[in-house]
């Protein structure tokens, strides 16, 4: 009986799937045969992360750890007994912080400035006002405008990233902009259609004279902002939707840090 490949028993959201087979059919399958698994030992596996993925392919060190996860569970399906625990410390070594990347108040006015469009406008403010992942806006549908708040339920290839929904109070500024978007359209209607607001973001960039910056960092700028200006760790997961808030406090706190008062505190 042939036996299913490993990458088609993987589970998730498809963006991550994908990602997790292109990982395995680029870097894994080529330096570890199905049949080899049975024999494979961590020092193999650390010669080929070290002279292979690291030394002759540059891969940063967060790429290393998926990898060597992915590993991991790749030996043991075809018949390894392995744990990698010190070569995913080793890993860990080559992953340089460097923070996240977050526009100053100066910035965010020349971005919102320079965008005439008003639908681009829309989907910018739902990164830097309510910390939307690119995803979570195109599943943005009319019926999920409401009032005061944006009920995030869906991503548009599937579930939020942690599976769960949340509830998130609008600015002024969003609603109405919001509100323009969706004047006279169907409550199952989606409120943008999908297109990668990247290509658009790095133009306006250029033009706002603002160094260049991807979506994504839109969502970084608000959860920066919502802690400097006081929020709790608990109330930027929650808007953010973190699974849990060490994870919150992981990716934001060394960026709040410089911008604390400790003189305040005595």
């Amino acid at each position: 009986m042939l036996q299913i490949p490993f990458e088609d028993t993987l589970l998730g959201r498809e963006n991550t799937m994908k990602t997790q087979k292109c990982l395995v059919r680029r870097w894994i399958r080529p330096y570890f045969s199905e049949l080899i698994c049975p024999t494979i030992t961590q020092y193999d596996c650390m010669i080929v992360m070290q002279q292979v993925w690291l030394k002759a392919h540059h891969l940063r060190g967060r790429t290393l750890v998926a990898l060597l996860g992915l590993l991991e569970r790749y030996i043991t399906y075809y018949g390894g007994n392995i744990t990698l625990k010190s070569v995913k410390k080793l890993a860990r070594e080559n992953i340089h912080d460097t923070g996240v990347k977050a526009l100053h108040d100066f910035e965010y006015e020349k971005l919102v400035f320079s965008c005439t469009d008003p639908t681009l406008k829309s989907i910018l403010l739902c990164g830097l006002h309510a910390g939307l992942r690119k995803g979570e806006v195109f599943g943005l549908m009319v019926e999920d405008v409401s009032g005061k708040c944006l009920l995030v339920k869906r991503s548009y290839d599937g579930p939020t990233k942690n599976g769960k929904s949340r509830v998130i109070p609008m600015t002024k500024a969003l609603k109405d902009s919001l509100n323009n978007q969706i004047k006279g359209r169907e409550p199952q209607e989606k409120v943008f259609k999908v297109f990668d607001p990247n290509r658009a973001l790095k133009l306006l960039c250029y033009k706002a004279r603002i160094r260049q910056i991807t979506f994504h960092q839109l969502r970084h700028s608000c959860a920066t902002n919502l802690l400097n200006k006081g929020c709790s760790i608990k109330q930027v997961q929650e808007i953010l939707g973190h699974a849990k808030p060490s994870t919150t406090m992981d990716v934001y706190w060394s960026s709040i840090i410089p911008n604390l008062n400790i003189n305040s505190y005595f």
